[in-house]
């Protein structure tokens, strides 16, 4: 790899340790998944793939931080610049006596020259990068989508892809595809409005026709519900096998399928 630039199996599986002087110049590779939560690092290890030219593309996918996630690496930032601070202002003792059970990454045990014991002491590093880490978290976690939206501007995109919606739709639309034409009753409309769990900004789910219908616009779902209070009543008081109808006189809706063209 060192010599050609290039490696020969389908996939490599690596840690950032990839990121130390290896160059990747081919076009055959296409795809680049980065679980890597440090931004400084991550532009690091997909910069290792090289592009020849206008014609090399590859597609980067990279795990999502959420603002919730986000604010947990907040707390746990303050879990660990509290403490440092603490002992900068109050000195060792009160240090141990306050924090005795709560270990730290950021202070460590000094041995005291010419004496029997320690002393606590600041990684001054550690405690700087704790504390551009907080600041960092908290920029990216005051809008929506943050941590994707600053990723986009650092590889200079224009847009990108949340990978978990389109599965949840390829999903929900493998199910819509099941129970295309059949009368939906009570049971069935409860399992469809909880397959597609539309929630308004109070969370909560939505179950009235107009709106799933509006989901399905809104998410470019070739799919539309038809409840027509006059024709959807189901009249058959037999069934095809001459048992008698248990949905005799019972309201039911149909999901219909429209045709698409590119």
């Amino acid at each position: 790899m060192l010599i050609d630039e290039k490696f020969g199996e389908q996939f490599v599986f690596s840690t950032s340790t990839l990121d130390n002087g290896i160059n990747l110049r081919d076009k055959q590779i296409k795809y680049i998944v980065a679980d890597i939560m440090d931004v400084d690092i991550l532009i690091q290890c997909l910069g290792r793939k090289r592009i020849i030219d206008k014609s090399d593309k590859v597609t980067v996918i990279i795990k999502n931080i959420s603002n919730k996630m986000l604010n947990k690496l907040i707390r746990d930032c303050d879990k660990q610049i509290e403490p440092a601070l603490y002992l900068q202002e109050h000195g060792t003792s009160s240090y141990v006596e306050k924090y005795r059970k709560q270990s730290n990454r950021i202070v460590y045990d000094r041995p005291v020259n010419n004496e029997v014991g320690y002393d606590k002491a600041i990684n001054d590093l550690m405690f700087f990068k704790e504390i551009y880490d907080k600041q960092f978290f908290e920029q990216i976690a005051s809008e929506e989508n943050g941590y994707m939206n600053y990723i986009k501007t650092k590889l200079q995109q224009d847009t990108y892809i949340i990978l978990d919606d389109t599965y949840d739709k390829a999903d929900i639309t493998d199910y819509l595809d099941t129970i295309i034409g059949k009368r939906l009753y009570k049971e069935e409309q409860a399992e469809l409005i909880k397959k597609v769990n539309l929630r308004d900004g109070r969370g909560r789910r939505q179950k009235d026709v107009e709106q799933l219908n509006i989901y399905f616009q809104k998410n470019s779902l070739p799919y539309n519900i038809n409840n027509d209070s006059k024709m959807n009543k189901d009249r058959r008081r037999r069934l095809d096998n001459g048992n008698a109808n248990p949905n005799y006189n019972k309201r039911y809706w149909i999901l219909a399928k429209h045709m698409v063209f590119d």
